[in-house]
């Protein structure tokens, strides 16, 4: 069998981890033949968090980079985005807090985050958990996951989202 070796810039992806991605439809995952198997060229993103005063929530924004730091297209950030959430829920605009001609971002629209975030937070409770208000961000960023599906998440503690 061949060997799939994956850099992503911090150590490399096994074989079943690309298989995994590639089983979730990713449509970011672009595989490339080089001397030393099959190499899957990854995006960064800047994630920035806003308040938004009228929903009274987070705001999340996102801006895509290429493997060469390259700005990404706004179809390939749209690429990332699940099909059921771009341009509904996620719109692309200019992040309110950067210079003007910088590009639009990813936006997340906040207007269902504290809805979503209280059934997430209710269906923990009456699983018997304690939520402490740390967890907060982490059932935060699972809910954001579900948007988003092409991103990995490093989540430092356990936290199961309902």
């Amino acid at each position: 069998t061949e060997k799939i070796f994956v850099g992503t810039g911090e150590g490399m992806i096994w074989p079943e981890e690309v298989e995994r991605r590639i089983n979730r439809g990713l449509t970011s995952v672009i595989p490339l033949r080089d001397g030393d198997g099959n190499i899957l060229r990854s995006r960064t993103y800047d994630v920035s968090l806003t308040y938004d005063k009228y929903y009274q929530c987070a705001h999340v924004w996102l801006y895509g980079y290429s493997e060469s730091r390259q700005p990404l297209t706004q179809e390939a950030v749209l690429e990332d985005i699940s099909a059921d959430h771009a341009l509904k829920t996620v719109t692309l605009e200019a992040h309110p807090h950067t210079a003007v001609g910088a590009g639009l971002h990813a936006s997340i629209h906040p207007c269902k985050h504290a809805a979503v975030m209280q059934k997430l937070v209710q269906a923990q409770v009456d699983g018997g958990k304690e939520v402490k208000p740390e967890a907060y961000l982490f059932l935060f960023l699972k809910f954001i996951s579900c948007i988003i599906p092409t991103i990995e998440y490093d989540h430092t503690i356990a936290v199961d989202g309902a």
